[in-house]
C-alpha cells in the first residue's frame, strides 16, 4: 500500500500557561506519527497545535489543507481521531486538556479534494460540538481572574488551602441544575459557564469548574468520568476530580459533598471513596503509573 504523506499548509501558535511550568510541569504532548496507515502527516505536532488553538477559540470549523500524490482516504478517520485525542491531552494551560475535552460532545469530519497536475489538493473540515461559546468563555475567564484576585494566594500558600478554598467556593455558589438535568440539548449544565456565571451545573460542570480553578491556582488536577452508585443501588454516569497533593493523587467529589452537605468525599484515597467506578481509561495500569493514587484520605503534613 502506497503511503500518503500530507503536509499542513497553515501556521500554528502555541499558547502559554496562566502559571509557569514550575507550578504544573506538563509539556505539550508530542505526536508519534503512525506509520502503519496509508496516510499520515509529517508535521503532526503543528496540526495538533492548530486544532487545539482553534478549539480553545471555539472556532466553528477547523480547516486543514494539504497536498498529496495519491488518493487513498481509507485511514483518514483514524488519523483524525488520534489528532483530536492529542489536541485534548493535558498541557500546562488550564484552558486546555480536560477543560477542552470535557466541554465538547465530539465532532464531525468531512473532506474534499481537487486535482492539480499530478497532485491532489485536500481540505479537511472538522466541526466540533462545543458546549459553550467563545463569548461565554470570555465571561468565564473574567470570573476566574476575579476570583484569583479575590483569593490573593501567594507562592507560600500551600496547595491544601487552595483546594479547600476552591471546593468551599464551588459548593457555596453552585446549585445542582435539576431543571435541565434531563434536557439532552442544554449543554451549559456541563460547563464552567453554567457553574460560575449562571450558578447551576450538573456533576460534569462541577468537576470542570474545580479543574479550571485549581489549575489556575497551580494545583495539578484531572476530571474523572465513570459511574456512581445511587441510593437505590443503580448506577448513573458521574464526574469528579483527581487532585495531586504531596506527590499523590486524591479523589474529590464536590458535587456529592454539596448535595449531601458532607465532606465525606473530600481528598479521599482509593480505600475510602466508595460508590465511584471510573471509566476504563482512568483505571488501567498506565493511568495509575502516571497518577499514583493515595490509598487513604489526605491528612496533611
Amino acid at each position: 500500500m502506497r503511503r500518503l504523506i500530507a503536509l499542513l499548509l497553515c501556521t500554528a501558535l502555541l499558547v502559554t500557561a496562566a502559571f509557569s511550568a514550575s507550578y504544573f510541569p506538563q509539556p505539550y504532548p508530542h505526536y508519534d506519527v503512525r506509520t502503519d496507515l496509508s496516510v499520515h502527516f509529517t508535521n503532526s505536532d503543528a496540526i495538533i497545535a492548530h486544532i487545539r488553538r482553534a478549539m480553545k477559540n471555539r472556532d466553528d470549523t477547523i480547516i486543514i489543507n494539504y497536498r498529496s500524490h495519491a488518493d487513498n482516504m481509507s485511514d483518514l478517520g483514524a488519523i483524525v481521531r488520534e489528532l483530536m485525542a492529542y489536541a485534548n491531552a493535558e498541557t500546562d494551560d488550564p484552558e486546555e486538556g480536560d477543560y477542552l475535552f470535557q466541554q465538547y460532545g465530539g465532532y464531525e469530519m468531512q473532506y474534499s479534494y481537487r486535482k492539480e497536475a499530478d497532485e491532489y489538493c485536500y481540505e479537511l473540515r472538522i466541526t466540533p460540538d462545543y458546549y459553550s461559546t467563545a463569548a461565554q468563555e470570555d465571561k468565564v475567564r473574567e470570573r476566574v481572574q476575579s476570583l484569583i484576585r479575590e483569593w490573593d494566594f501567594s507562592r507560600s500558600t500551600d496547595d491544601f488551602e487552595k483546594v479547600q478554598t476552591v471546593c468551599d467556593y464551588v459548593a457555596a455558589h453552585v446549585d445542582y441544575d435539576r431543571i435541565h438535568m434531563k434536557n439532552e440539548h442544554y449543554h451549559l449544565k456541563s460547563t464552567a459557564y453554567g457553574a460560575l456565571v449562571n450558578g447551576y451545573a450538573l456533576c460534569q460542570g462541577y468537576a470542570v469548574t474545580v479543574y479550571r480553578l485549581l489549575r489556575e491556582c497551580g494545583v495539578p488536577c484531572r476530571v474523572i468520568t465513570g459511574e456512581a452508585e445511587k441510593p437505590d443501588g443503580t448506577a448513573e454516569s458521574h464526574a469528579w476530580n483527581l487532585v495531586c497533593l504531596g506527590g499523590l493523587w486524591y479523589q474529590l467529589d464536590v458535587t456529592w459533598n454539596d448535595q449531601l452537605e458532607t465532606d465525606a468525599y473530600f481528598l479521599c484515597g482509593t480505600s475510602d471513596f466508595p460508590k465511584h467506578t471510573p471509566d476504563a481509561a482512568y483505571a488501567d495500569a498506565a493511568f495509575f503509573a502516571q497518577y499514583p493514587h493515595a490509598e487513604s484520605r489526605y491528612i496533611g503534613g
